[in-house]
């Protein structure tokens, strides 16, 4: 039996550099606006992944591409925005994984309806993840009790997160960078509004 060590190597690489980006835009937050750090991001974002688009000649959207991308970077801001505000405000070793197991939880809902239940390694990882969650935000003391207003932060960015994956899983099999570029179009658009 040989084991495949590649999605490993993508898994270990996504997760430093999603926590890379959480931990620099909390700290970023806390230093300076939400709101401007996230519309910062955003923007260089969306530079980088047209450049990217172009570069690899991709194919423009179809309506229905565009209008996911679209949806997606409408929910994904959301949740960036509670993502952010809840780093600078709270406790970042609660907040971001608190946020990372509710963000997972509607897409697996979805996918239980569509395409079954989940294996039983992924429940039990879903456990863990529970479990580790609560003795992060339990232990310890006073101090690290999470607070109501953390909670509600992590909530509204775990949903916005959701979402974001449920929308942007909708685009075509090929569509790659540019249903990214629609959504930080309509990231960017949104941000005025909130």
């Amino acid at each position: 039996m040989t084991i495949d060590i590649l999605p490993f190597v993508y898994g270990l690489a996504s997760a430093l550099i999603w926590g890379a980006g959480d931990f620099s835009g909390g700290v970023a937050s806390k230093r300076g606006n939400t709101y401007w750090v996230v519309l910062i991001s955003q923007l260089i974002g969306g530079f980088l992944l047209a450049g990217l688009a172009l570069l690899f000649s991709e194919k423009l959207l179809n309506t229905q591409d565009l209008m996911f991308g679209g949806l997606a970077g409408i929910s994904g801001m959301v949740g960036l925005l509670g993502l952010y505000a809840g780093l600078a405000s709270g406790k970042m070793s609660v907040i971001a994984p608190l946020t990372a197991v509710i963000s997972v939880i509607l897409p697996v809902i979805i996918t239980a309806f569509t395409d079954g239940l989940p294996t039983t390694t992924t429940l039990i990882g879903f456990a863990i993840a529970i479990i580790a969650v609560w003795l992060l935000s339990a232990g310890g003391g006073q101090q690290s009790h999470i607070q109501r207003q953390e909670l509600q932060y992590a909530i509204v960015a775990g949903v916005g997160f959701s979402l974001f994956f449920v929308f942007i899983d909708k685009v075509s099999a090929g569509a790659i960078f540019w249903p990214l570029v629609a959504a930080r179009i309509a990231a960017i658009t949104s941000f005025f509004y909130f």
